[in-house]
């Protein structure tokens, strides 16, 4: 995982949360409280919406300005007054989630924007019940909504370790990353909150939480119900003095009756525990008292039900076993529940651990499991790709986009979000870096597996993607120079016009042009794309040295320092620019500052490079093959060259800076830095005038003396055999940074060849 989830479980009564990180899972303790159990309710206060226990605390002194039980409201479409305002439903569930948050990226010191969202009842996007909840926690500020049905959670939690209920180091336990129940299980889950005793029968299944084989709810057992038994049999026993206190006009009467509900509620939980419960409903009233016996005596016909709804689930089970029932909910501990489940089951039924949070357990365990719910894309060929995945169940709805069009990704990186028809969250992710180029589908749109839902780049190319022998993509005008923007997509020129082109690679349209001056040669001339998309150019203009950022139109610098400047070239990044004098070559920013000078007097105005990241400066001078390392300003002499004679042609670095083409008259020798030993070394029919690496170093692209028969050389840099030869060739040679394409020139005119399928 690489983002916090929030995981809420919304019960009618009580609300519990969890933050769920790379490495750890933490409770949410309520502010005001204290509690892991947050009230399900909200308060009018003035403006201001309070949620959780100052809610219920609101609630006696006007009963007018709550609401309780709010996900029960989600989808009904009423109105929901609170003194002189309204609201819809979700829009008050949704100040608890945002509660909820708060606390959560307190926790987590870092933002949240996925949640997922527990549910008793079907809360598929397809139900109003479901647009509610995702609509609610959309309004609180979440991005990414998934809704888990509740039984799928407990199932999770019946294969988690016993969670400790309590406590900051229990909060405080590692999530893992998904444990999955082993296939073919069937759990019985038994959810005893207070609309229904919920039997839910699921069975376990490979990489899911299970799947649904049968439910049922048995109102009767709910703990609103069990609490009206109560209120009612207190009501008949203690009617003398409790009447006249319920019947009581105004407020009063009202907080009498929350009162007598609490009591109701307070004792029936006592008699957990307990065999008899004794209580006061004020501190003037006689105590009320009651048993355990009395309560189950009452609750008879509602376990009668209960055992049948049980009986009838067992029966779409057939002849499979129930390997493991799990008692949960807020009332789980009532055990005559307990008890009839197990007279039916011919088995011992306990109430799990921490029954309120087990819900909650499973939850924590889904969302530990949300990396590996990710689907890579189907393999295609290289080049740009048509990204297509197979969908969980067929189909699933595009729930958004992680990714901007013409953004990169990582390998593994999620590209977009799907809701499948269980509601569960996939990830759709690719097993290689690349571009986004291209979005063939909409969020909220309907996908299917094979479909084409996005157009991609990759990010780099390997030996197995390069074609046996090039191919003649397209001719562009301009052959007298060339550079390629970092990620290969556009592409300048220079004709004998002295005209700069800016070219898109893909559709081979003109951009941009600008005019450099009459001046300025191919040596003298260097163009670069920064990662802001500006193109910056820089030529001698026979007195100085001009920068122009081509695509705002402007001149950046003017560096009139050195009188005659033979060579210039930017790095990769466009931060750095070389300059080279016969006595002298500088490095500066594209600012006009210069950061370092060299003073050695060149062999050739050819005898010089700069690196690609313009860390290293090499150049050929009487005193040999000098490497200059710019940042710690320290000079290396890497080969020495006694009595030298001959010319120097060109000097070129590999993308890595670790080796360095030397080419004198018609020799070229391959050096390795810092050493300056021989790699290889072969004679040419004429000396090279340009020369270019490949961007993984693989290949070296050299370019003789104009003539109708001297052709493009690629060779493997490494042993200096030669690979493959393109077209007549004029003097230039550039591979594009991505690997896909390589370009030469024939004349005045650029040929584009694709060097990958």
């Amino acid at each position: 995982m690489s983002e916090s989830i929030l995981v809420v479980d919304p019960g009618l009564t009580w609300t519990t949360a969890a933050v769920v990180g790379n490495s750890t899972s933490q409770l949410l303790k309520e502010p005001s409280s204290g509690s892991y159990c947050w009230p399900t309710a909200v308060a009018l206060d003035g403006a201001v919406l309070r949620v959780g226990t100052v809610a219920e605390r609101r609630k006696r002194s006007n009963p007018l300005l709550y609401a309780g039980r709010l996900p029960e409201r989600l989808g009904s479409g009423e109105t929901v007054v609170l003194g002189d305002r309204s609201y819809q439903s979700h829009e008050l569930l949704a100040h608890l989630l945002g509660s909820l948050k708060i606390e959560a990226e307190r926790l987590a010191s870092v933002p949240i924007s996925r949640i997922l969202v527990l549910a008793a009842d079907d809360r598929s996007p397809t139900t109003a019940a479901g647009r509610g909840t995702i609509e609610a926690a959309s309004a609180a500020g979440f991005a990414d909504v998934e809704l888990l049905f509740l039984p799928m959670a407990v199932t999770m939690a019946a294969v988690a370790p016993a969670a400790q209920p309590a406590g900051a180091e229990a909060a405080r336990s590692p999530a893992r990353k998904g444990t999955w129940p082993a296939a073919g299980r069937l759990v019985l889950v038994c959810d005893a909150g207070a609309g229904a005793l919920r039997l839910t029968l699921m069975q376990t299944t490979d990489g899911q939480a299970g799947t649904l084989r049968a439910r049922a709810a048995v109102t009767a057992c709910g703990g609103d119900k069990l609490d009206a038994l109560l209120t009612e049999a207190i009501q008949r026993k203690n009617a003398k003095w409790l009447r006249p206190m319920l019947a009581a006009a105004g407020p009063a009467g009202g907080r009498a009756r929350l009162d007598l509900a609490d009591l109701a509620r307070r004792m029936r939980h006592e008699l957990t525990d307990s065999d008899q419960a004794e209580d006061i409903l004020t501190p003037l009233a006689p105590a009320v008292r009651f048993s355990r016996q009395d309560l189950e005596r009452m609750m008879k016909p509602a376990l009668g039900q209960l055992s049948s709804a049980c009986r009838d689930v067992l029966a779409k089970a057939g002849t499979a076993t129930v390997s493991e029932v799990m008692l949960v909910g807020g009332c789980a501990r009532t055990p005559a529940l307990g008890h009839a489940l197990a007279a039916v089951l011919a088995r011992s039924v306990r109430p799990a651990p921490a029954p309120e949070l087990a819900a909650l357990r499973g939850g924590i365990e889904w969302a530990g499991s949300a990396a590996r719910r990710r689907v890579a894309a189907v393999p295609v060929s290289v080049g740009l790709r048509e990204l297509a995945w197979e969908i969980p169940a067929g189909a699933a709805r595009l729930t958004g986009w992680n990714v901007a069009r013409g953004a990169s990704y990582g390998a593994g990186e999620p590209l977009a979000r799907i809701r499948a028809e269980d509601d569960a969250v996939w990830d759709l992710i690719t097993d290689e870096p690349g571009v986004l180029e291209q979005r063939c589908a909409d969020t909220g749109e309907i996908v299917a597996t094979a479909d084409v839902l996005a157009i991609s780049r990759p990010a780099a190319i390997s030996p197995s993607d390069r074609r046996d022998s090039p191919l003649r993509l397209c001719v562009l005008r301009g052959g007298a120079f060339a550079a390629f923007s970092q990620d290969g997509r556009q592409l300048a020129t220079l004709d004998a016009a002295r005209t700069i082109r800016i070219w898109d690679t893909e559709t081979a349209a003109e951009l941009a042009r600008f005019e450099v001056s009459p001046r300025a040669t191919p040596k003298g001339l260097a163009a670069v794309r920064r990662p802001d998309g500006h193109w910056l150019v820089a030529f001698f203009d026979g007195t100085a040295v001009v920068v122009r950022d081509v695509t705002a139109g402007r001149q950046t610098a003017r560096i009139a320092k050195g009188s005659d400047a033979k060579t210039v070239q930017f790095s990769s990044d466009g931060l750095r620019l070389c300059t080279a004098e016969a006595k002298r070559t500088r490095i500066w920013d594209v600012s006009g500052r210069e950061l370092i000078s060299v003073k050695e007097r060149l062999l050739s105005s050819d005898a010089v490079t700069m690196s690609r990241d313009g860390r290293w400066l090499a150049l050929a001078s009487h005193a040999g093959l000098v490497v200059w390392d710019t940042a710690a300003r320290k000079r290396t002499v890497a080969r020495p060259l006694p009595r030298f004679k001959g010319r120097v042609w060109q000097l070129a670095f590999s993308s890595d800076a670790e080796r360095i083409l030397f080419a004198v008259d018609s020799r070229m020798e391959m050096i390795t830095l810092p050493s300056g030993g021989g790699l290889w070394a072969v004679d040419v029919p004429s000396p090279v005038l340009d020369a270019d690496f490949a961007p993984d170093d693989g290949m070296l692209a050299t370019v003789g003396q104009a003539q109708a028969s001297s052709p493009t050389l690629v060779r493997d840099s490494i042993t200096g055999s030669e690979v493959f030869r393109v077209g007549a060739a004029s003097g230039v040679a550039r591979f594009s940074p991505d690997g896909r394409f390589l370009l030469t020139s024939e004349g005045d005119s650029a040929v584009l060849w694709a060097l990958v399928h």
